[in-house]
């Protein structure tokens, strides 16, 4: 089941819950990385460096879809209205839990969509 919890100007907050008889409802928590960004202007521009610490789980996604053919989450968050900085993640349904499978960044404020992959558990190598 998703949840409308609240909307900005050009994000809209989602939660999810499962529901199975066995478990009854419960929360769905999504694993993202916990980034560590750097620029090299004070406009956030230019990229100076963008390393992963290590991995969060959060409870809300921002303007998601649940994809029934895939069997996955999908999540944008705009980190500003011109849609030129975010993230976006995709959380496939494994094992009755879903796993994040995909998460792209763009970092930097400078009017261009350019995001980076920082993990892609969906590719072929």
């Amino acid at each position: 089941l998703q949840f409308t919890c609240r909307m900005a100007a050009y994000n809209i907050v989602n939660m999810f819950v499962l529901w199975d008889a066995e478990n009854g409802l419960r929360p769905i928590s999504f694993a993202e990385p916990e980034l560590d960004v750097r620029y090299e202007d004070g406009a956030q521009e230019k990229l100076k460096s963008m390393t992963v610490m290590g991995m969060k789980t959060n409870d809300e996604v921002l303007n998601a879809e649940f994809s029934a053919d895939e069997q996955a989450i999908t999540a944008n968050a705009k980190w500003r209205g011109p849609g030129d900085a975010g993230t976006a993640g995709k959380w496939i349904f494994r094992d009755g839990a879903f796993t994040l499978v995909l998460y792209e960044v763009d970092p930097t404020y400078d009017g261009s969509e350019d995001y980076q992959t920082v993990i892609d558990y969906e590719s072929a190598p």
